[in-house]
């Protein structure tokens, strides 16, 4: 039997990967030696924890909603897949690719690709939350998009 899940877990995802943004961020802040990458990163960093404050609200306003499926399990298990494959998939594993990085052109390349990642997977996530809920998610995409532009941006002067 499938599992039934509740939009609270696709959002509790949600919450985590922007704490795993905020490990990596503070862990950019930390290692450069550049200030304006340091000023960049800590500027994220704090964008990426009023993130989390935003979903986990969303979470907690959510209560038991169960989205609609077309069978039983459908969604749980898609989201499982998008989630597991993710390049920063915990806070760990953020710091430790910051770490590994050999120059912060490598750190900002990789941001980039969680960036986009994290955009998919709010993308994604409109379709578990009711309607209602659908423009916090709308206006926490488009600042993704801006970080993704503002880190492009970033690497031109790298």
């Amino acid at each position: 039997m499938a599992e039934l899940f509740k939009a609270t877990e696709i959002v509790e995802m949600a919450v985590q990967e922007e704490r795993n943004g905020v490990a990596y961020y503070e862990a950019l802040a930390g290692k450069t030696t550049d200030p304006k990458v340091k000023a960049f990163a800590e500027r994220l960093a704090g964008e990426e924890r009023r993130h989390e404050r935003e979903f986990t609200e969303l979470r907690n306003q959510l209560g038991g909603y169960v989205p609609a499926e077309s069978f039983e399990g459908e969604y749980l298990a898609y989201v499982r897949a998008l989630v597991n494959d993710r390049f920063l998939p915990n806070e760990e594993k953020a710091k430790d690719v910051v770490r590994r990085a050999a120059t912060d052109r490598d750190v900002i390349l990789s941001a980039l690709r969680f960036e986009k990642e994290t955009l998919l997977f709010f993308s994604e996530m409109k379709h578990f939350v009711p309607p209602r809920h659908a423009p916090v998610i709308d206006t926490l995409m488009g600042e993704e998009r801006q970080h993704i532009a503002d880190l492009s941006e970033l690497l031109r002067t790298l």
